[in-house]
């Protein structure tokens, strides 16, 4: 994007980043009530959650905005990122638990790898932290490193010890259905479905995302919302894309506010 684009609309930095940006986040009331969901979950040691969405609906940035507001609030909650890998082995995923927890060296043997994690979660617990891994883009996931995840969830001292969250498209669903994966959708104790965004949530969306970047005047006109509704589908990274090119064609036009011509013209080459 170059200077001239940020200039002419007095933003202090691009709207529309695809990167999972918490201060981006706009959340919608059914998203509040999910994200309401999987803290209570956390925090309550549920074992296994599951989120599920097409892509671009938003998961990652549900995930990052949820460990956001823990952190916001001061919540004594640790939040692990596992590296999605379709390669990914049982020992490895087993490796970034034990490093995340500190513990090194990282034992050879499976038995004493396990055992070790067991006790650092177990110090982790004594001390009144939570402990949640999060699995994005887990759908990439083999077999076997998703049954690996579930023996997180099994760890008890009494109570559970660690949360998964498995983040990923809706093949992640069917994938759980399989009968070799019975074992662990049977852990699942909160689901989230995340969908595309309504017309009226389109244009709040909007306003979230160019405030957030320093713009208090919401530039996009109501005919220019509903064009990018309808072509978006209200999916947000589509929105995106679109928005951005709105954005770009308005400023060559030198026009303030986005009507819908430019924001057409802006979709269709």
């Amino acid at each position: 994007m170059d200077a001239s684009y940020l200039h002419f609309f007095h933003l202090k930095e691009y709207p529309w980043g695809l990167a999972s940006d918490p201060r981006y986040f706009w959340c919608s009331h059914s998203v509040s009530r999910d994200l309401e969901r999987l803290r209570r979950g956390m925090e309550f040691r549920a074992g296994c959650l599951l989120v599920t969405g097409v892509p671009g609906v938003g998961k990652t940035m549900v995930c990052r905005a949820l460990e956001a507001g823990l952190r916001e609030d001061a919540v004594r909650h640790r939040v692990v990122w596992l590296l999605p890998s379709q390669g990914l082995t049982p020992r490895a995923v087993l490796v970034q638990v034990a490093t995340a927890l500190g513990i090194k060296p990282i034992p050879r043997d499976r038995t004493a790898l396990v055992q070790a994690i067991f006790a650092g979660l177990s110090a982790l617990h004594a001390q009144g932290e939570g402990f949640t891994l999060v699995a994005d883009e887990a759908q990439l996931l083999p077999r076997e490193a998703l049954l690996e995840l579930k023996l997180l969830t099994n760890l008890e001292a009494p109570d559970k010890l660690a949360n998964v969250i498995l983040a990923g498209q809706p093949s992640l669903l069917r994938r759980l259905r399989r009968p070799g994966l019975a074992s662990l959708a049977s852990r699942v104790a909160v689901k989230v479905q995340l969908g595309e965004l309504g017309p009226e949530e389109v244009a709040s969306y909007l306003r979230h995302r160019v405030q957030a970047a320093g713009l208090n005047e919401m530039p996009f006109s109501r005919e220019a919302v509903v064009v990018l509704s309808k072509t978006s589908g209200g999916n947000p990274r589509w929105l995106n894309l679109l928005a951005d090119l709105a954005m770009a064609e308005a400023a060559r036009r030198r026009e303030r506010v986005i009507t819908g011509d430019a924001a057409a013209k802006a979709v269709v080459p």
